[in-house]
């Protein structure tokens, strides 16, 4: 719309009475610059004489529209029905408006709306919406054109592609069916489907020493194909069942127009059939276009409809037809590949070296919005890089996107960059280097280690130094812990992780207590485990005091089915010890130190019906010290575990043990014996 050309058209006026209807609108067409428009004034009829300036100004043509409140000297593009909102017409104003029958004769010839029973209004709306439906369909047109065009462009997968998915995405994803008769097995392959025969066992006569002898086949054992050499898997012929399948899904690239690249996202399944050789489908589920000078890229889905059949859009679907490409693996010719398109500098390759399984997409669209992505993976800080690929933004991690050296952009101090690469860019450690940059402080390598294995925080680390140095609260949880940091025991590092969390936790209720932690007495308890239980009684003693009070009234069962839960959950071993909690009080107690939800009315419930047990798991040295709460289902099954703070510390080993556990409860359950458990060294 030409606003300038349409502010030199003069306002029509009309007369006004100052009583009757609130507005008055006059209508008529004009031509502007070789195009007839349809102007409509309101004007408020709020005054004997002449109305010479209205209210709004409403141009139409055959393809656009446009608003005009001289009051405002504001141009807008509302429907009429979101301009009849504005203040100078009110609710009724739509019923309280004037207009005369030439006026209304001039919008119904523009319009070309004959209909009996729908007024001006209605008429000029009807043709803004014909106007929005245009141009949604010209732009669906261009959107379908453009589409084509970029399908076009599209060439079929390399023999190499291929040659990678099946040797490298199906290793041993193979079958061979077996079936024995005597001292002879005749095997199939599922990778070329032929079938052969062989002994098993040596025959005592002559001709027997001219056979070929085979290993005699296991279900489930490892094979190889004697006729094409495919590794896979025994398998008797009496246990196939029908066809077995398997999808994989994977990334690879190519070019796309002069500097551009698309990235294609592919689902390649296996067929497995007795007697038949190994089939591959390929499916495309979607393409993302890459060109220089655009951060937006364009993302193709392919979707097979059960009515629509198969096609491809170029959006994303909602719902259950959503399309999301996921951590795959990646052709390892995309780099050679992407060499000569705008992503040729990405460094993809190196990133790929440190993960079987990326999400390509994100990589690169985070590469398109920060290209100091390709300096973060080639000087070997893949955690600080795959923390941006995940979605936080360099800003978020103080991260200066202009710098004269590395160090200046990651906002560290010079010398520093060195232990940050021998750590793979831990952005753990980045956050430390920056507060000892920020904070003007140095800390040793040793003093950095220390904290990324015991996981301290940066907001937890700024509360450590107000009060003592680094170097003191690492010492002083290596002594509570009876350990130190550099050892590889991984229950010694989950003992060092829980002893910090519960030292920062006893600090920080001194501190909200108002104690002064640069006394000593204070700061640096004898026994942690006394001093931070007597600091959450102190923190919180009337509310906590009401508390235990009314769960020991409330739950007076718990008590009374400890001696019998005893003598069936007690268990000492490999370093732990496992026990049921005494007390609806314990349990409280337990949910508060370790920070977590145990000490609820629900689990209370639960215990204290018998449907669920609450169990204790602490080390044997340190029994009245929390540290692991598992929750047992009346089957002997654990339902659920959790250390402080609701996260799992060594969880690997915890399992492993916990499920140990289980054996030994059943057996002494059924046969009334003990089983020792050897447990894993740390």
């Amino acid at each position: 719309m030409k606003k300038k050309l349409i502010e030199k058209v003069a306002y029509s006026g009309t007369m006004g009475t100052g009583e009757g209807p609130k507005y008055k609108a006059v209508a008529g067409t004009v031509d502007i610059g070789g195009e007839e428009h349809l102007i409509i004034e309101v004007y408020r009829n709020d005054h004997i004489g002449m109305l010479e300036v209205p209210a709004a100004r409403i141009v139409c043509t055959h393809s656009d529209w446009i608003n005009y409140v001289p009051e405002k000297e504001k141009w807008d593009r509302r429907k009429i029905q979101q301009t009849c909102g504005h203040p100078f017409w009110d609710r009724w104003g739509r019923d309280n408006t004037e207009i005369k029958e030439f006026a209304e004769r001039k919008i119904i010839e523009f319009t070309q709306n004959e209909t009996k029973y729908s007024d001006w209004i209605e008429k000029i709306e009807h043709l803004q919406d014909s106007i929005l439906w245009d141009r949604k369909k010209k732009k669906e047109e261009r959107k379908e054109q453009e589409l084509q065009e970029r399908n076009s462009t599209i060439e079929p997968v390399t023999d190499d592609f291929r040659e990678w998915y099946r040797k490298v995405l199906f290793k041993r994803e193979n079958f061979i069916y077996y079936k024995r008769k005597g001292r002879y097995a005749t095997f199939t392959c599922s990778c070329c489907g032929k079938s052969y025969k062989y002994a098993t066992a040596v025959m005592d006569s002559y001709e027997g020493q001219f056979e070929h002898i085979v290993a005699i086949p296991r279900n489930g054992a490892f094979a190889t194909c004697e006729c094409c050499g495919a590794e896979g898997i025994y398998k008797t012929t009496g246990r196939m069942n029908g066809v077995y399948g398997r999808s994989i899904n994977c990334y690879t690239a190519q070019h796309y127009m002069e500097n551009g690249a698309v990235i294609r996202y592919f689902s390649i399944e296996k067929i497995l059939s007795f007697g038949n050789p190994e089939r591959f489908i390929e499916t495309e589920i979607a393409r993302t276009y890459f060109q220089p000078g655009r951060k937006k890229v364009q993302k193709d889905y392919h979707f097979i409809g059960a009515y629509e059949g198969e096609r491809w859009h170029y959006h994303n679907m909602d719902g259950l037809r959503n399309i999301n490409q996921e951590y795959a693996a990646v052709y390892p010719g995309v780099p050679e590949i992407l060499q000569g398109t705008c992503l040729q500098y990405c460094a993809i390759k190196e990133f790929m070296q440190h993960y079987e399984k990326i999400k390509l997409i994100n990589y690169l669209e985070k590469y398109m919005e920060y290209p100091l992505l390709e300096m973060l993976v080639k000087l070997q800080l893949i955690g600080i890089a795959k923390r941006i690929v995940d979605g936080y933004n360099p800003e978020s991690m103080q991260i200066n996107n202009i710098g004269k050296c590395p160090e200046d952009i990651l906002r560290i101090g010079h010398g520093k960059l060195h232990a940050l690469r021998k750590n793979q860019g831990d952005p753990l450690l980045l956050s430390i280097m920056q507060m000892e940059k920020r904070k003007d402080i140095h800390l040793s390598e040793k003093e950095e280690d220390a904290l990324i294995i015991l996981k301290i925080d940066i907001e937890q680390i700024e509360k450590i130094i107000n009060y003592m140095s680094i170097k003191q609260f690492v010492n002083r949880v290596e002594k509570y812990a009876g350990t130190t940091v550099d050892t590889d025991c991984g229950d010694a590092i989950s003992r060092l992780q829980n002893i910090s969390q519960m030292y920062l936790d006893y600090l920080e209720m001194r501190e909200k207590a108002g104690y002064d932690l640069h006394n000593g007495i204070y700061a640096y308890p004898r026994n942690l485990g006394t001093a931070h239980q007597t600091m959450v009684l102190e923190t919180q003693k009337t509310e906590m005091d009401k508390r235990l009070a009314e769960t020991e009234e409330n739950y007076p069962e718990i008590r009374k089915r400890f001696r019998k839960l005893k003598k069936k959950y007690l268990y000492e071993s490999g370093g732990y010890i496992i026990r049921p909690a005494a007390s609806a009080s314990e349990i409280v107690m337990e949910g508060r130190t370790l920070h977590h939800c145990v000490g609820g009315d629900t689990y209370l419930r639960k215990h204290a019906s018998g449907r669920s047990t609450i169990l204790f798991m602490r080390f044997s040295d340190e029994p009245n010290i929390p540290y692991i709460t598992v929750e047992i289902s009346d089957d002997g099954e654990i339902m659920q575990w959790y250390g402080a703070y609701d996260k799992k510390p060594n969880k690997d080993k915890i399992d492993q043990w916990l499920k140990a556990y289980l054996i030994n409860l059943k057996c002494s359950h059924s046969e009334q014996k003990e089983i020792r458990i050897t447990t894993m060294v740390g």
